[in-house]
């Protein structure tokens, strides 16, 4: 019975050191199992910090190009409008110059006809005159031809010059 027991003590004994080495093993297996948990969840949480850092700058960068982009519609559109009022005041100013020829044309035209209606009452008058006047020297004329064909001399001076120097 002592052997019996002593027997079993020492397979108590195996048993126990055999359950303790597995313990042990299970232990250090945990033990691992959890540090890979963890370092694996510690990962995880820089990669989800590192995450939305990067959603942060990319939402920023997005920000930042959307204002960009604004100011830059917001130019073009002011540069629009301002090419439009540049083009609006070159067509009124074409107008304007347009309208300042035709009254100066027309201003001119006017002191044309007007200066041609003058000429003409003036050359009316003046020609009136001529024949007043060639009507009243018609006889002299006349005795001036006479004079010309009977002496055959055709400058008036010397026609002159022969009756004076004759008396």
């Amino acid at each position: 019975m002592l052997d019996r027991m002593k027997k079993d003590r020492i397979a108590d004994k195996i048993k126990t050191n055999h359950m303790e080495q597995e313990l042990n093993a299970r232990v250090y297996q945990y033990n691992t199992q959890s540090q890979k948990a963890k370092k694996a969840k510690q990962q995880q949480l820089q990669t989800q910090v590192v995450f939305e850092e990067v959603t942060k700058q990319v939402d920023i960068e997005d920000k930042k190009r959307k204002e960009s982009l604004n100011i830059f519609l917001a130019t073009i559109k002011s540069k629009g409008e301002a090419e439009k009022k540049r083009d609006e005041r070159i067509k009124r100013t074409q107008d304007i110059a347009e309208n300042a020829a035709a009254e100066i044309r027309d201003s001119n035209e006017k002191k044309w006809r007007e200066l041609l209606l003058v000429h003409k009452f003036l050359n009316y008058f003046l020609k009136r005159k001529m024949e007043r006047e060639m009507k009243q020297y018609e006889s002299v004329e006349q005795a001036f031809q006479k004079i010309k064909a009977s002496t055959g001399l055709t400058d008036a001076k010397e026609i002159v010059n022969k009756f004076v120097n004759r008396e």
